[in-house]
């Protein structure tokens, strides 16, 4: 596996994790019940659908040897960045892409 397949995945967990924080913070802000249910059908489409972000930056050979569970555990993760919304996606996506083309991160944020 190529450390860049290992930034991605942990660029991507990372990323999700955060927007999902709020499921179990005890303190500060808390996810509505439509912002859960946008999640949880983003994850049934996702994973109905096969879809997988990472399968657009990952090398094929890590994702082709990557046993089937982890396939699901993307496709999830793919559903959990979906039902955050187009701008969660965005800014993923922007991230994933900057660390794929080997640029440093922004340190704005």
């Amino acid at each position: 596996m190529q450390y860049i397949n290992i930034l991605l995945v942990a660029l991507f967990i990372e990323a999700v994790v955060t927007a999902i924080k709020p499921i179990w913070s005890k303190d500060g802000e808390k996810m509505s019940v439509a912002e859960i249910v946008s999640i949880v059908l983003g994850v049934v489409l996702a994973v109905s659908c096969k879809l997988n972000m990472l399968a657009y930056f990952a090398d094929e050979q890590f994702l082709a040897e990557a046993p089937v569970f982890v396939h699901y555990i993307f496709y999830a993760l793919t559903g959990v960045a979906l039902g955050r919304g187009p701008s969660f996606i965005w800014d993923l996506w922007q991230r994933i892409r900057k660390a794929a083309e080997g640029e440093p991160p922004d340190t704005n944020n």
